[in-house]
């Protein structure tokens, strides 16, 4: 038990540090999405785009989201170091994934304000030719 202390202390070091840097990974991801907000009434002030607000509610699910992606990514750290292998590979391949993931997400994420940006302009122009 006494050689396993080490490793126990290394998993504690982990999950605190990280739980540390996930309340500040969320914190940012929460004034990020304030910071989207008034980057679109910046561009567009009018038009399609100015009905697209990311609500508090919205903000604060981005901000659950990351805390828990940055603290699982600890997790998995945590329990490499206690040595749980079997459960440290099932969390290392769920970690690999997520990269795909996120990028999935903004993906649709900034296709759909592209979408929208252009429906404003044919919109624009088509009623300018009218």
């Amino acid at each position: 038990m006494i050689n396993y202390l080490p490793n126990l202390l290394a998993a504690l070091a982990f999950l605190i540090g990280g739980w540390l840097i996930a309340k500040l990974v969320r914190n940012i991801a929460v004034r990020l999405a304030g910071g989207l907000n008034q980057l679109l009434e910046n561009i567009s002030p009018t038009g399609a785009l100015s009905t697209v607000r990311i609500s508090n509610k919205i903000a604060g699910l981005i901000g659950t989201a990351a805390f828990w992606l940055v603290f699982f990514v600890f997790i998995t750290a945590a329990s490499d170091a206690a040595e749980l292998t079997v459960f440290s590979n099932w969390l290392e391949n769920i970690v690999a994934y997520l990269p795909y993931l996120l990028g999935g997400g903004f993906l649709i994420f900034f296709g759909y304000l592209f979408s929208i940006a252009v429906r404003d302009v044919v919109t624009t122009t088509l009623s300018s030719l009218c």
